[in-house]
């Protein structure tokens, strides 16, 4: 199931009056020479909780907690080789866990103990790093990221191919644009550009419609060439879209995304 699924399917989990929810929000990043410093600081988030149980003289309570627990140290330990820069947990108060993920994007240190789950600080990650495709755009080459909440998910890369004049998808290619295949080919291309930029947009607009479609985009980023991701961006409207204004063609994928996300947001 994907991501932007299980958010919704825990929106719209249902809960009871006689219920609580541990939602545990904890930035896993390494720091300095502590790289497993967040682990000290999910045990204490967790005895905070268990000890305002106890002052309260809810031993029930206290009992749910030590369980749930007990589970998150029994997960943390089969997913030890998983975990990237924060990382976010929904167990019910029987202890099930009903939402377990390590993303890539920042998250601050938050534990909750209430009749639901506890889902602010989720929404608004993903209104800061929703589903969307970022569009690295070359004069005979374009590179597509596939990410979610700041974390790349696939990278696809094109070529057009100036014989045919169509778009050559290569799978499993780094997202960093290659230069095209000889300095001949980059010539011809060059050449005809201003006569066959039309077809070449053509070509490409239900490319990246494909992908939109198929990876539940909620927003376009377009980067390279100016003005040509400046013409394809137009080409999705009213869809949410952004241009980079700067070409990141030959930039490492991580370095884009880092870029992207800094630039601000419209």
């Amino acid at each position: 199931m994907k991501l932007v699924e299980k958010c919704q399917k825990l929106e719209s989990y249902p809960t009871h009056s006689s219920e609580r929810f541990l939602t545990v929000y904890l930035n896993t990043a390494p720091t300095g020479n502590q790289p497993q410093q967040w682990k000290i600081r999910l045990k204490n988030g967790m005895k905070k909780l268990i000890e305002y149980s106890k002052a309260a003289g809810d031993d029930k309570q206290v009992r749910q907690l030590l369980n749930i627990q007990k589970q998150i140290e029994a997960e943390l330990d089969n997913r030890r080789q998983e975990f990237k820069n924060g990382l976010v947990i929904v167990a019910e108060d029987s202890g099930v866990l009903l939402f377990f993920e390590s993303l890539q994007a920042p998250l601050p240190n938050r534990f909750y103990w209430e009749k639901e789950p506890r889902l602010q600080e989720l929404k608004e990650l993903l209104r800061r790093y929703p589903a969307a495709g970022i569009i690295q755009v070359g004069h005979d080459s374009v590179a597509v990221i596939d990410t979610i909440l700041g974390e790349i998910k696939q990278e696809v890369y094109f070529e057009w191919n100036a014989d045919n004049e169509d778009w050559k998808e290569y799978k499993g290619v780094a997202a960093t644009i290659r230069e095209a295949s000889s300095s001949s080919q980059r010539e011809r291309f060059h050449d005809r550009m201003d006569v066959h930029r039309q077809r070449w947009m053509k070509r490409l607009v239900p490319v990246i419609e494909r992908f939109k479609k198929q990876k539940q985009w909620q927003e376009l980023i377009f980067t390279g060439e100016k003005s040509l991701a400046s013409e394809l961006s137009r080409e999705f409207q009213p869809m949410k879209t952004r241009v980079i204004s700067k070409n990141m063609n030959r930039v490492p994928s991580h370095e884009v995304i880092r870029e992207v996300y800094s630039a601000g947001r419209a």
